[in-house]
């Protein structure tokens, strides 16, 4: 789980530099919803598996239960992950 939101300050600043994770969440953009799995997250950045990358936008919020929403932009793009950079 991320780290919960009165836990953390600015975009989980309380996490550790960098962590694996394996959390089921939900890529939300134009009023459509696409489960994925965050594979590790650092206080600014998350690596996430998601099939098709190419139909995912550069920008979407990442939806984790229990965690809340992140606003994100894509940074990188792979075969079945995509990298993300949580942004304001």
């Amino acid at each position: 789980m991320l780290v919960p939101r009165a836990q953390r300050s600015r975009r989980s600043a309380a996490l550790p530099p960098s962590r694996n994770a394996r959390l089921s969440a939900s890529i939300v953009y134009d009023h459509k919803q696409r489960p994925c799995v965050v594979r590790s997250v650092t206080a600014t950045e998350a690596r996430i598996e998601v099939v098709p990358v190419g139909d995912v936008p550069n920008r979407f919020d990442l939806v984790v239960p229990g965690d809340g929403t992140h606003h994100c932009r894509v940074i990188w793009r792979a075969l079945r992950e995509i990298g993300v950079a949580f942004s304001s």
